[in-house]
């Protein structure tokens, strides 16, 4: 039994790039949705106007007939499922990964296009302007889609996950210490791609919509904010050094010279580490060291 070629045109038809076209036929939507709804408003407020028991009746009938709750989304194609099994030989292989009119009529009158990637995953974007700047034709915007949508991108980002976490239940060291910039350098580049692509918070489907980023975003601003700390230490050491009658404490001296510890400057090195004020007599000697 063949199939129908009306019904394979009519499922092609879900997939069509989206276009500057689409977004106008969007706001043309739009703005038709809110001159019914202001039509509805207005008969209410004049059938709350009139007079008389009959039309208090006519008004309850006539909410009762046009209040429509329209189409319900359809769970099989929501943000972040796999494309249903019935449209995968549907799909055309040269639009995964670009900008296409929404699938789901639920959304047909909501400014959103949605993304299918080449593992068919659905990823649902607004079509407003991210940060203000980006609409959805621009060309940084549309790599910065193209990056988020990509199957390796999330295979990166899981490994580099995992990696951290084994990292830090590891007995810290210097080395390890110092991969704490790769991975928020790597952290930061992911969390600038999402806000690229969707927009930070003001929009559906932007960033911080997702309650998943609410995480990422505080562990990068933690992370930033223990750097600038630790900046702030480093610029504060040298001024201790140049201070001789400060107080220096065990920890700056142990990264000091290697025969501080047994070479001339024992004796100073003794009086540091038990924070004592330097005397002038050391005054010389610290210098050497500093």
């Amino acid at each position: 039994m063949s199939e129908d070629p009306d019904a394979i045109s009519e499922e092609r038809s879900l997939f069509r790039p989206f276009t500057r076209e689409s977004l106008a036929a969007i706001e043309a939507r739009i703005a038709e949705e809110h001159a019914k709804q202001k039509e509805l408003e207005k008969k209410r407020a004049e059938s709350e106007g009139g007079f008389g028991r009959k039309k208090k009746k006519k008004e309850v009938r006539y909410d009762d007939e046009d209040e429509d709750e329209g189409p319900q989304p359809d769970p099989t194609l929501e943000q972040g499922v796999s494309l249903p099994v019935r449209l995968h030989n549907e799909f055309p292989a040269e639009l995964a990964s670009v900008p296409l009119e929404d699938v789901d009529g639920f959304y047909h009158n909501q400014r959103t296009f949605v993304v299918i990637s080449k593992g068919k995953d659905i990823f649902r974007f607004s079509a407003s302007d991210a940060m203000w700047c980006l609409n959805p034709f621009n060309p940084i915007r549309r790599v910065a889609i193209f990056i988020l949508v990509h199957p390796l991108f999330s295979l990166f980002i899981i490994t580099t996950i995992l990696v951290n976490c084994i990292l830090m239940i590891m007995p810290t060291t210097s080395t390890i210490e110092s991969t704490e910039v790769i991975f928020t350098g790597i952290y930061t580049f992911e969390s600038a791609v999402k806000v690229m692509a969707r927009g930070f918070i003001l929009q559906p489907f932007t960033y911080l919509r997702d309650a998943w980023n609410w995480l990422d975003f505080v562990v990068i601003a933690l992370a930033f904010e223990n750097h600038c700390r630790r900046c702030d230490r480093i610029r504060e050491e040298p001024a201790r050094c140049d201070n001789p009658d400060d107080v220096l404490s065990f920890r700056l001296c142990a990264d000091g010279p290697p025969d501080l510890h047994g070479g001339a400057h024992a004796k100073v090195y003794k009086e540091l580490s038990q924070g004592r004020l330097l005397g002038q007599s050391h005054r010389r000697e610290l210098g050497a060291i500093c």
